[in-house]
């Protein structure tokens, strides 16, 4: 991962001095990661996957090493792994049409894909998913549990948005969180 990195950032480092000249390789920007972005890394590694065909050339005209087969494969899967992180901070970064209920719902299917990943069979997809999943639920354990105690508010207040309802719950969770919305609504 450090060697993969590492080879992309020089990449992105030298950018700025051969920008005209990468430009005429890609026909477009290079896309580049910024510290005021949390998915730009992301981004930028999927920039450079979608330009797999273009990349030895670039980087040799940046004079960065080339990517060797394994780089470019635990690029891809480090892509694969990030996407639901990546997909889950865009929906809740949205400017428009996003709600104190779209939290749960949202880090619920974060949860499942990132599970889904862990079950793989990626040689190093599956550890980073892994990772990722250890700290989702770390930060937000009562969210993915569904406790009503730390995190009342989330769930009631997706169960109350007509677009997710109790459709994104577990069956075997449905019936607590029906009875929690019934009495915050009495209450």
């Amino acid at each position: 991962m450090r060697d993969a990195m590492s080879k992309c950032t020089a990449f992105w480092n030298k950018v700025g001095q051969t920008a005209e000249a990468v430009k005429s390789i890609f026909k477009q920007c290079v896309v580049t990661p910024s510290a005021t972005r949390w998915n730009s890394t992301f981004d930028s590694v999927e920039f450079l996957l979608k330009k797999k065909d273009l990349l030895d050339e670039a980087f040799i005209l940046a004079k960065i090493p080339k990517l060797n087969e394994a780089e470019r494969e635990l690029l891809k899967e480090y892509q694969a792994a990030m996407a639901p992180i990546a997909w889950s901070l865009d929906k809740m970064q949205s400017e428009a049409n996003i709600y104190f209920g779209f939290i749960a719902p949202i880090l619920f299917k974060c949860e499942t894909k990132l599970t889904g990943l862990c079950n793989g069979d990626s040689l190093y997809g599956k550890y980073i998913a892994k990772s990722l999943l250890v700290g989702l639920r770390k930060r937000f354990g009562g969210i993915l549990n569904f406790d009503s105690g730390t995190a009342r508010k989330e769930l009631v207040a997706a169960i109350c948005l007509p677009s997710f309802k109790l459709w994104w719950v577990p069956d075997d969770k449905k019936i607590e969180l029906k009875d929690l919305f019934m009495r915050e609504a009495k209450s």
